[in-house]
């Protein structure tokens, strides 16, 4: 019969007997020769300069710390196929001739990030379901597919050139920033089980988005610089902070048909298609903050569920923008500013007062007087303003709208 003692000392042989306990420095194929029969490194791995053009550790299963492969002018091939967990981070930066980086076993690791591989068009990162803070960017990719990931605290894909496909098809949550932005190849976008982001969620060049599951954002929204023609964002409810859009030049359908409160700026522009805000487009939108368009082509804003207004609404377009009829609707809920206004060919200085004579007519469309420009101001928060008070002005200081262009340049950096 087998002691208890000599249970206990087989396990201990078998759990270390794969076990290296120095940690791993990769210069040489003799480097790699060393750890062979390991399928555990406790301590960091560090592949740096080597001399090596391919790598491959089939056995090692874990590490037990940080993972380096930085700087190396030779390496093309780099497969870690059986290892799944990483308790520290791993970086792949660098690399000028890497092509190849494979760990489809890895399921967990603290911090993810591969950058600056010029020639990476191969990256397998299959199993991978734990993970902090992710980023990929400037690698020659043109798919990456995170279809294990459940939740994480920061994403972003960045400056990836040939980058089409990106999916993330069981993320559940971001609690910190969602970031895609500055891929030239415009890549469509899949987050379809997608339901909070606890930061700001920023899109930019991108051609399709699917966020359907989209329920809350804890910070800013912003889009800009998209090719997508009709953005559907159908159980979005509530923002709690900022929704920009922002040079959309294909944008000319908004439809979030949940959303029920902004809790600060509604910011568009310059999104030429956008002609206007119809009814379907916020039809539950009840509180916001404030209201900022400049629309360029933007005639018609309706935000028919629409109880409260606590800031101020600047409406600027070059076309003849429905003032009047906007402000009937709206008007009456707003505790600040109400400017609307059609202007076309004047430049913006902090002198400037515009007039009548200042916003010029299109050469081919005439505007009713009352289409031009709208003023009101309701000085007092205590209580809604009445409809009673609404006026038509002919001119205005400039300095409210020089505080608001700063506040969309701030919002946009």
């Amino acid at each position: 019969m087998v002691s208890l003692r000599s249970t206990i000392i087989i396990f201990y042989l078998a759990f270390v007997s794969g076990q290296c306990n120095n940690g791993l420095n990769i210069k040489s194929q003799e480097d790699v020769d060393s750890v062979s029969d390991c399928t555990r490194i406790l301590g960091d791995v560090l592949i740096s300069d080597s001399a090596l053009n391919e790598i491959e550790l089939t056995n090692l299963e874990q590490i037990d710390g940080d993972v380096f492969i930085k700087e190396n002018v030779y390496l093309t091939s780099l497969k870690l196929d059986g290892l799944s967990y990483i308790s520290g981070n791993l970086f792949v930066q660098n690399n000028k001739a890497l092509t190849e980086f494979s760990a489809k076993s890895l399921s967990t690791v603290k911090n993810f990030t591969a950058s600056s591989n010029l020639n990476l068009v191969e990256l397998d990162l299959t199993s991978l379901s734990q993970v902090s803070n992710f980023k990929i960017s400037s690698n020659l990719i043109s798919s990456l597919e995170i279809d294990n990931l459940v939740n994480s605290q920061n994403i972003a894909i960045e400056f990836n050139p040939l980058l089409e496909h990106i999916s993330f098809n069981k993320l559940a949550a971001c609690v910190g920033t969602l970031y895609f932005h500055d891929n030239p190849s415009f890549p469509d976008v899949q987050l379809p089980n997608l339901s909070t982001v606890i930061g700001n969620a920023f899109f930019g060049n991108v051609s399709k988005l699917t966020a359907s599951k989209m329920i809350n954002v804890g910070g800013q929204l912003n889009f800009y610089e998209n090719s997508f023609q009709e953005l559907s964002l159908e159980s979005l409810n509530r923002l709690y902070y900022s929704l920009t859009f922002s040079q959309n030049g294909n944008l000319d359908s908004i439809f979030m048909p949940s959303l029920e409160i902004i809790g600060s700026t509604l910011i568009l522009s310059n999104n030429d298609n956008i002609l206007g805000i119809q009814n379907d487009a916020f039809p539950k939108l009840s509180t916001i903050d404030n209201i900022i368009i400049d629309g360029r082509n933007i005639e018609v804003l309706s935000l028919p569920g629409i109880k409260r207004i606590y800031g101020s609404v600047i409406i600027v377009s070059s076309r003849c923008v429905k003032c009047e009829s906007i402000f009937s609707q709206i008007g009456k809920l707003v505790f600040g500013y109400f400017d609307c206004r059609r202007s076309v060919n004047y430049s913006l200085t902090p002198t400037t007062t515009l007039t009548m004579n200042t916003l010029q007519d299109s050469p081919t469309e005439t505007c009713p007087a009352a289409t031009f420009l709208t003023r009101e101001y309701y000085p007092s928060t205590s209580s809604l303003p009445s409809m009673g008070s609404f006026s038509f002005t002919k001119s205005f200081s400039l300095s409210q709208t020089l505080l608001i262009v700063g506040v969309i340049s701030i919002t946009m950096i």
